[in-house]
This record gives structure tokens, sequence and C-alpha cells, in this order.
């Protein structure tokens, strides 16, 4: 195994116990990576943890949110060749990008193990102080996407180290767009021009259901009528994300009108069972490492925007018209990724409300139903060492 650390920074005692002990639970795991914390140069101040998710590689387009501590197995390495002069200043960035898309299986220690150590000039603490390392950030991103076969774009962000990936769009395939809770043809405020629009009384689960069911695009979207694509892009980005066929939903954040947003994707296996990702948060927020405006894979979205491969959605049968909308539609992301597909939020996009909305998003007897259906799950993009009551707030466990 070949290890990846900074010459200043630190380890603890038990990191590389914890790091084998990762390996040898499956033995097609090829790549493991660890949490981190930041710490003082005299070592006596931890700050800024990053707790991470498991494997995401969406959210790896987004930002080097691996960086450390790194480990792969030496054949990964001798495949990959090592860092290269080209990508110095994300030589780390474009090396685990490389190791991640040769890996079998990739493992998390979801434990702070590596101290990285934060100097004022190093990027650690001050990132304007090396601003060509994001330049090679995105070349690492793009050359990924290249290797890949994956046609698309990568460019930096306002962020320092954050990047975005607009996906070409393969022609220009029909879209049925279910507008539901609509008493009258809306402008949705969407520029795709292959679209087409029907609209629904009511949030009925069942009457949605079989709208989808109906509809004959390949590409289904339901859409809340009170609320109205912000980006007219946006769905010209969910078609093309759908089109690499390796995952068969994308969601988009929403916001209510007051500046705040209701959903930035969901965690499930909370209290509660699932809860909104920055509800109530002001929309300037970035979300936990960035979160709120990167793209990524979510364990579920809310349903006031989200556009279905129908196909797939045939496939799993569709909705489960025992619950409403909002619950129905977290089931089915689960069974999603209980067929190897993923569910895709784009947080570069949000649908914004027309007028100002409940905050009251829960039913506790659909939650509790569908707890007791999906009672042994764990959202594997959600860390342990965050609350369960308040999401990415920090429990302080021993040995977290």
């Amino acid at each position: 195994v070949i290890s990846l650390l900074d010459h200043d920074d630190l380890l603890a005692p038990e990191a590389l116990y914890e790091v084998v002990r990762k390996f040898n639970e499956d033995l097609n795991i090829d790549v493991v990576y660890t949490d981190e914390v930041k710490v003082s140069m005299d070592g006596t101040k931890f700050f800024d943890p990053a707790y991470k998710p498991d494997f995401n590689l969406e959210l790896l387009r987004s930002s080097n949110y691996i960086c450390h501590f790194f480990n792969a197995k030496k054949e990964i390495v001798d495949q990959v060749g090592g860092f290269r002069s080209e990508y110095d200043g994300s030589q780390d960035y474009d090396f685990i990008l490389r190791c991640c898309e040769l890996a079998n299986k990739i493992g998390h220690v979801d434990r702070a193990v590596y101290y990285w150590r934060a100097h004022i000039n190093s990027t650690a603490e001050n990132p304007e102080s090396k601003l060509y390392c994001y330049v090679s950030g995105q070349k690492a991103v793009q050359d990924h996407l290249i290797r890949s076969n994956i046609q698309g774009e990568a460019y930096r962000k306002d962020n320092y180290g954050m990047y975005g990936v607009n996906y070409k769009l393969d022609g220009l395939p029909k879209v049925t767009m279910i507008v539901y809770n609509s008493t009258k043809n809306h402008n949705i405020h969407c520029a795709y021009s292959n679209l087409e629009v029907k609209y629904i009384s009511g949030d009925s689960t069942k009457d949605i259901h079989e709208a989808i069911l109906d509809a004959d695009s390949n590409y289904v979207g339901i859409l809340d009528a009170n609320y109205k694509f912000y980006d007219e892009q946006s769905l010209e980005q969910m078609v093309a994300r759908l089109q690499l066929n390796d995952c068969s939903i994308v969601g988009l954040k929403v916001e209510n009108n007051d500046g705040r947003y209701l959903s930035c994707g969901r965690v499930v296996g909370v209290s509660r069972f699932v809860k909104d990702v920055l509800i109530s948060e002001s929309i300037a927020s970035f979300g936990y490492m960035g979160r709120a405006i990167s793209q990524q894979e979510v364990s579920a979205l809310a349903p006031e925007c989200v556009l279905f491969d129908k196909e797939v959605y045939e496939k799993i049968n569709g909705l489960n018209t025992d619950y409403s909308i909002m619950y129905s539609l977290v089931d089915y992301c689960l069974r999603l990724a209980q067929n190897q597909f993923k569910v895709i939020l784009d947080g570069r996009y949000s649908v914004e409300a027309k007028v100002q909305l409940s905050e009251n998003r829960y039913n506790s007897k659909e939650a509790e139903k569908l707890q007791s259906q999906w009672n042994s799950i764990v959202d594997p993009y959600y860390n342990r060492n965050f609350s369960k009551n308040i999401l990415y707030r920090f429990e302080i466990k021993k040995g977290a």
C-alpha cells in the first residue's frame, strides 16, 4: 500500500491500523481514504474537521473532498504512474482521480486520523496564496472526463477549489414535465425547446405516477406549480446528466421566496428518518464543505423538481402510491440505490418558490412507516460523526 502524507502533517496513533483494517474488510478494496482535521503549527489546536461521505464520484468532480489521508494498493499506483508535473499544485487531485478510476472498490475510514497542519501561506488556511493550484485542479477534472469517455467541460467556480462540469447534451430528446398542484397553465421559466408540459391538479402520488406512465418521452420530470426554474438552462443539464446512464434521477435544490433553502438534497436514517439539508438556512450558505453548490450523489431528493429516466422508472415500478409525494420519492430513491443507480443532486441549480411556503415538510406517521420499511438503512453520504438530530452538527464521540 502506498500512502500520501505531507511532510509537515501528522497522523493519529491509530491511523495506519484503521487504514489496514479497512483494506482487510474486503479484498476488492483498492483505495482507502480517511477523515481529517486541521491542526495548528504547534500541534495543540485542532479545528475545521472534514467529515466526509463514503465514495462519491460526482462530488469528487466538484472538489477534491478526499484529499488526506489517501492510500492505494501498489498495483494501482504502478498502473497510474505516480504524480505528473503538468498538474503541479493539484498533483494529488489528479493522482486520486486516476487511482479511483482503476479501483474495484473504494473504502472510507470515517475517523479524523489525519492532522493537516495549517500554515498561513498554505492553501489549508489561505486559498489565495496558490491560485495556480486551482487551474491545475480544473485540468485534472477535465482530463478525468476525457479518460472516462464523458463529453463535458470542467470549469472553475468563484469559490477556490470548487469545480463544475457542464455535461454535453446528446441531441435534443423530448422531455415531458408534469406540473402538479396546478389549477391553470403556468410559465415554468424553462428554456429547453423540446419540452411538453402537462398539468394536473393536486399532488396525489397516484395521479403523478399515472401521468409519468402516460408520458411518451424517455425523460419525464415533475415540478410543483408553486415553483419555477431559477436558471432557464438547468433542465438541459439535468437531461445531459441522465444521458450518462449511471443514474436515473436528477434533482435540484429548493428555495423558498424569502432567501432561505427548503432543501439541498435529503439525508435518510436520521431522526424522523428523513431530513432536508440546509432547510431554513440562507441561500448564501455554501453548506458543509461546499455541498450546497456541488454536483453530488445523495440518498434522496425533494419532490419539487426532479427528472426521471422513464425506462428505469417503469423497471422498478415507479412511485409507491401508498405514500404522499414527499415520502414516496424518498422510497423511490432508496430503491434506485438498491438497483445500483445513482441519485444525483445538481447543486448548481434551484427551483424557487413563487410565494412563501411552509417549512413544515414532515408527516410523523409516514416517516414512521418509511422508517419501518427501511429500518436498517444507513446514509452513505452522511458521516456517522454528525448529529442525527441537527444535520451537520458535530457530536463529540470517543474515537471519532
